[in-house]
């Protein structure tokens, strides 16, 4: 059964309760893929600035891209330990 889940969600069987519940956890696959650098912070994207021009730097929307992919790299963190500790 999963570690201090509620226990309306044991006795249902989503935390493991059940068979049913059980294989229905072990189905559930980790995320994979490489995205970027994940450090447990959701860094904030902020609006680019064309500095008086009507273009973006190459810099300027590469840092941001990072920021994004560092974002999704945290997000996909914290959802494989979730799954791992629905397995437990």
């Amino acid at each position: 059964m999963g570690k201090g889940l509620p226990r309306s969600l044991a006795k249902s069987g989503v935390a493991g309760g059940t068979k049913a519940g059980r294989d229905a956890i072990d189905a559930i696959a980790a995320l994979t893929g490489t995205l970027g650098t994940a450090n447990d912070a959701m860094e904030a994207v902020t609006a680019l600035s064309t500095a008086g021009g009507n273009t973006y730097t190459d810099a300027a929307v590469n840092a941001k891209l990072t920021i994004i992919t560092n974002n999704f790299a945290d997000l996909q963190a914290k959802v494989n330990a979730i799954i791992a500790a629905l397995k437990l």
